[in-house]
């Protein structure tokens, strides 16, 4: 169809169309700023300067540890960090169970670890400190847990510690924090601020900073408030 049959017909021109496709790009752009509690993950990585990141990271190294400060003056529950050693052979011929390393003591926030130091992890697995009981005709993953159960038992903590491992840390340094830009993680930096994905399907992110202040109170409420 030629223009004055567009004309005719009453349909937009080609730069008219893209006029108004500019316009609702504009008005999107409006309504989704960086600020919003929860942030929408659809659309292209925003790209972050040096100094930008740089800034966000010194912020967050700060944040982390006036939290650990104040959950230890709190005096607030924790929980063990460890590392899972697997069965082995020492000198290829005396038999060792498998066992937990003890490696710190640090505070669940949620999806986050957070040691005295103001290190950051992610949350991998966690077991508890308890009689394992009977192996059964149960699933793999019901026997994985037994196992770990026992591995954990046998190691040096209490009777019912909590105890995690294979937890990730998260590494605050730029390259670490340039890692995280609409990454996968629990940990986003998202259009410039720190957000969190507090399931690994999740779309929808929420502020960092919240999501630890509602975590950090929980843990630091008075018993039964």
């Amino acid at each position: 169809m030629n223009r004055d049959a567009q004309e005719q017909a009453g349909e937009p021109s080609a730069a008219e169309a893209q006029a108004v496709a500019d316009a609702d790009v504009a008005v999107s752009a409006e309504d989704s700023g960086p600020d919003d509690v929860a942030t929408d993950l659809a659309g292209a990585p925003a790209a972050v300067n040096e100094d930008a990141l740089e800034s966000l990271l010194a912020s967050l190294r700060e944040r982390l540890r006036e939290i650990a400060s104040r959950l230890a003056e709190a005096g607030a529950r924790d929980e063990a960090l460890a590392e899972y050693v697997p069965p082995r052979r020492v000198a290829k011929v005396i038999p060792r169970d498998a066992v937990f390393r003890p490696l710190g003591r640090v505070w669940r926030l949620g999806v986050f670890l957070l040691d005295r130091e103001g290190r950051l992890y992610a949350t991998g697995t966690s077991t508890r400190a308890v009689r394992p009981g009977h192996p059964g005709y149960q699933s793999v993953s019901a026997e994985q847990r037994r196992a770990f159960r026992a591995a954990a038992s046998r190691s040096r903590f209490e009777d019912g510690e909590t105890i995690n491992f294979d937890a990730r840390e998260i590494m605050l340094t730029p390259e670490g924090l340039g890692a995280l830009i609409d990454g996968p993680g629990p940990l986003v930096v998202h259009h410039g601020g720190l957000r969190v994905r507090w399931t690994p399907e999740a779309q929808i992110l929420v502020r960092f900073d919240e999501y630890l202040e509602e975590r950090v109170h929980l843990l630091t409420r008075p018993a039964g408030a």
